[in-house]
């Protein structure tokens, strides 16, 4: 039985240190950022419609097939009140597959979305997401994706479809 456990104890730590060893390699894989643009079908507790919706994202690799993905949106609405500004911070995990230059990815995240003026509203968020990285060449790339959102989960929800410009950072962040 103690050698049991010894031996499941050295397979933790040899699964554990091959993608540390093979990090260092990794290490210096490039980090993008995005900013882009797209429609936004909303449906905020009861009001509906579509916007425009402006995007920025930074995604960082931490493997070959995992992305961490902070981000914002921002998106504007019209209600029978006067105009609603939305803030939506947000960080995704995703999978990440490899097709030459296209990179086809699934994820989900959590965030907040946070309305600009007026009293703090600050609501939970949940999303989906789906999508290409395509790389270009020369540090530049484009991307598109599309983005499911409930906001305050299941009380409101986002429905986004974007395009971005895409720029690799140097190796040093």
């Amino acid at each position: 039985m103690k050698f049991r456990s010894l031996r499941v104890c050295l397979a933790i730590i040899v699964l554990l240190a091959a993608p540390v060893a093979r990090g260092e390699a990794q290490m210096r894989s490039p980090q993008l950022i995005t900013v882009g643009a797209g429609i936004s079908k909303y449906d905020f507790y009861g009001t509906k419609g579509n916007s425009i919706v402006f995007v920025a994202r930074f995604d960082g690799l931490i493997g070959p097939y995992v992305v961490i993905e902070p981000g914002l949106a921002f998106l504007s609405y019209k209600t029978q009140f006067g105009r609603t500004d939305y803030l939506l911070p947000e960080i995704s995990i995703q999978g990440q597959g490899y097709v030459g230059p296209v990179r086809p990815f699934l994820g989900g995240g959590i965030g907040f979305a946070n309305i600009t003026h007026g009293p703090n509203m600050s609501k939970l968020t949940l999303h989906a997401v789906s999508g290409v990285r395509v790389r270009l060449g020369r540090g530049w790339g484009f991307r598109m994706e599309a983005r499911a959102r409930s906001v305050e989960p299941w009380q409101s929800h986002t429905l986004d479809f974007t395009a971005g410009l895409m720029r690799v950072l140097p190796s040093a962040f």
